[in-house]
């Protein structure tokens, strides 16, 4: 499903930037039909960035939660790995981003309101 709407993103014309919004959860160690979509997003000069929102498990509090984390974190970050190594930014969004927050990262140093 990532490959297909990066590629049908990727058909508009002009430079665009595509923001992905994905918990990458599901993208399995395959990637070969993402990587053929980003990289003809990058041959038309399309910039893709990844947003990865992140919560904490639920119904879990005290250390229960902190060492589920522990393992939901292990898994953000080796699905952040696999998909930056095909040149995406990865930004991660938690519970406290506010949009603000997330175009400011997204834009570099440009602020926006």
């Amino acid at each position: 499903g990532l490959a297909a709407a990066v590629e049908l993103a990727a058909r508009g014309r002009g430079t665009q930037r595509l923001v992905l919004i994905s918990d990458l959860e599901e993208l399995g160690d395959d990637l070969g039909a993402v990587a053929r979509a980003l990289g003809m997003g990058r041959r038309r000069g399309h910039r893709v960035v990844c947003l990865a929102p992140s919560v904490p498990p639920p119904g879990f509090e005290g250390e229960a939660a902190e060492i589920l984390g522990w393992e939901q974190r292990r898994r953000e970050q080796a699905a952040r790995r696999r998909v930056e190594s095909l040149g995406v930014a990865v930004l991660p969004a938690g519970p406290a981003d506010t949009l603000a927050d997330l175009l400011a990262r997204l834009g570099g140093r440009r602020r926006r309101a």
